[in-house]
């Protein structure tokens, strides 16, 4: 019968396989708006506080969160006369398709803004 691991190389074994994987951390995203079609936009920030903060930045004065989103893939169109549309959705093409979907059900010339997963 072969010798069982020696007890510190198997706990020290362990311990490095956790540090090397570690916990899995969430990836927040934001995107948020503001008078005359300012934008900004965030993702794969740790928590939602972070990310909304830096979409708010990105934006400027008198700008608010439209929408959030976590670990998944999300789309903001625009087009004349505050025609929007948004999406978030497990896939960036079907999160963008949607997004210019919506915003061409008030505008025909609708564009993207943005389009990313976290």
């Amino acid at each position: 019968m072969p010798p069982l691991p020696d007890f510190r190389r198997v706990l020290a074994a362990g311990c490095l396989l956790l540090l090397v994987a570690g916990p899995a951390l969430a990836e927040h995203g934001a995107v948020a708006t503001g008078p005359d079609e300012r934008f900004g936009w965030s993702r794969d920030f740790r928590t939602q506080g972070q990310a909304d903060r830096k979409a708010l930045e990105e934006c400027g004065r008198r700008c608010r969160i439209l929408f959030q989103f976590k670990d998944s893939c999300a789309a903001y169109a625009t087009g004349r006369a505050g025609a929007a549309g948004w999406e978030i959705s497990n896939s960036e093409t079907h999160a963008r398709d949607i997004a210019l979907e919506r915003c061409r059900r008030h505008s025909r010339d609708c564009r993207l803004r943005m389009s990313a997963c976290s």
